[in-house]
């Protein structure tokens, strides 16, 4: 069996500085076992095959499969931790060729309510919170539909000390008891 790094170094440091030293730069050698092939990636080189299909041009990427009809949307975040919104003027963005739609709050009626709104209509409250999403044909117009929503910010106080602040992002319903009260096991 052969000797571990640690093993060559003591038994080196017996011998000298000198033989430490010229230790440390050897490889241990390989513990082998009757019966079993030892292959390892350490030290050696590893073909990798996509890399003549990458090199040519010729990968594929999630980006390059376009079903037929396909819109692209990307998301308005706010720049800004906590503040009011004043006004969301997305005028501008639903003009740009290939744009289908710019969506903020107010335009958009959600099946079920959560604690937390899930995009921004009157405050954000962090940075990258949801304020509008923009929907075009092409992925490079959805983005500059989202780069035109112009957002207008009132600064609200910041609380980045978690002993000052007393808000609950959530507040949790978990459901009725009595559904408890005729079962067999309670777990």
């Amino acid at each position: 069996m052969g000797l571990h790094v640690r093993d060559h170094l003591r038994l080196g440091a017996a011998r000298g500085p000198a033989a430490s030293a010229r230790h440390l730069h050897q490889h241990p050698q390989q513990a082998t076992f009757p019966g079993m092939a030892v292959r390892t990636a350490l030290g050696g080189r590893v073909k990798r095959r996509e890399d003549p299909r990458l090199v040519k041009g010729q990968g594929r990427y999630t980006d390059d499969i376009q079903p037929e009809h396909c819109l692209h949307a990307v998301f308005v975040r706010s720049t800004m931790a906590h503040a009011r919104l004043v006004a969301v003027d997305v005028s501008a963005a639903r003009e740009i060729p290939g744009v289908e739609a710019v969506y903020v709050a107010a335009d958009l009626r959600f099946e079920s309510e959560t604690a937390r709104p899930r995009m921004c209509s009157d405050e954000v409250s962090f940075v990258g919170d949801l304020i509008a999403v923009a929907v075009a044909s092409t992925g490079e117009a959805a983005v500059d539909a989202a780069a035109a929503v112009l957002v207008d910010y009132e600064p609200m106080p910041v609380i980045v000390d978690p002993e000052k602040s007393d808000s609950v992002a959530f507040e949790f319903d978990l459901g009725d008891e009595g559904a408890l009260n005729g079962a067999d096991v309670i777990v």
